[in-house]
């Protein structure tokens, strides 16, 4: 077993494995279809998109589109979702055509573990030639295993409208990159550990952030690591998010008195951080670092909770801002 700087050992990161999809998913429409609706965020994330389901097997005529779902980053506007446990053939791409017009969907997304060529060309013909406005989406679904964590879905784009790659999150050959890859394995046991206590969050630890959910609407907790240290903050989401920083600075003597620890306040940012002091590289044993968010999270949560809640049920706000979160502190 290597050993750290200070010659203590360190734990093996777990190895990033392939699992076949049908060892997670059995069967399509039963298994697949159904956990698909309930994590469409995850396909949103892949595709750029916040997806907020509207049905499953939704009909057209005498068919079923698998999941009709709404784009909320574009007014609500509908989304044709068809997915298969195996690779793309003819008939699907008949399908998909024909429950878009059925449902005046628009956008397409097609999910599947291959994306064959002669499809992935007919997709990027559509998206050619088709209005500005309607987009298809080729997205291969695969699954990872970290160590001994329990499998988690990967969702690659692999045929898309032009100009999306821009903003895709994805590399350019859709792989996860080296410094991805080392992020999402520093990440992953903490990941479990909150989930263990009882925390909701993806089983999947995402490489850049990783939201731990709040009491308060439209606020969520995300630790992240930064060039400076491991830092814990919360990120609100409403249009009045800086009076609701306002009101949460005037405590700021209390809040730090109580947590006993040094915060960092942003306005522009509507943003107060929690950090532990000192670079942390992804090389490093994290053990000394999930513990520090494993003690110091919920605490630092508990403190700030009761005093947003209160706040921000005194300042209503008329609209949500994007739910995405806002741009983490320099890596």
């Amino acid at each position: 077993m290597p050993e750290n700087e200070l010659g203590r050992p360190m734990p093996e990161l777990g190895k990033i494995e392939q699992v076949e999809v049908r060892h997670i998913w059995e069967n399509e429409a039963h298994d697949f279809t159904p956990w698909l609706a309930s994590h469409l965020d995850l396909l949103g994330d892949a595709v750029d998109m916040k997806l907020e389901l509207v049905q499953r097997e939704a009909a057209v005529g005498d068919f079923s589109l698998d999941i009709l779902a709404r784009d909320l980053t574009r007014n609500g506007a509908m989304v044709a979702i068809e997915n298969q446990l195996e690779r793309t053939d003819h008939s699907h791409l008949g399908q998909i055509l024909t429950y878009a017009a059925g449902h005046d969907a628009r956008t397409v997304i097609w999910v599947t573990p291959q994306v064959r060529d002669e499809h992935r060309a007919a997709v990027d013909w559509l998206n050619h030639w088709t209005p500005e406005e309607v987009n298809f989406f080729g997205v291969e679904v695969s699954a990872i295993k970290i160590g001994e964590s329990l499998p988690a879905p990967v969702f690659r784009p692999v045929a898309f409208p032009n100009g999306w790659a821009k903003r895709a999150k994805q590399t350019s050959t859709g792989a996860v990159s080296l410094d991805s890859e080392k992020r999402i394995q520093f990440f992953q046991p903490l990941v479990d550990a909150l989930r263990e206590r009882g925390y909701a969050m993806p089983a999947q630890a995402r490489a850049w952030w990783n939201p731990v959910p709040s009491s308060v609407a439209k606020v969520t907790y995300y630790p992240y690591l930064t060039a400076a240290g491991m830092s814990v903050y919360p990120d609100i989401k409403t249009d009045d998010r800086e009076r609701v920083f306002d009101a949460l600075h005037e405590e700021k003597a209390s809040i730090e008195e109580t947590l006993s620890l040094p915060l960092t306040w942003e306005r522009g940012k509507a943003r107060v951080t929690l950090l532990r002091d000192g670079a942390v590289s992804l090389d490093d044993d994290p053990t000394e670092v999930h513990d520090w968010v494993l003690e110091n999270l919920p605490r630092f949560k508990d403190v700030l909770d009761h005093r947003l809640e209160r706040i921000v049920g005194e300042i209503p706000s008329e609209q949500s801002a994007n739910d995405a979160p806002d741009p983490a502190p320099d890596a």
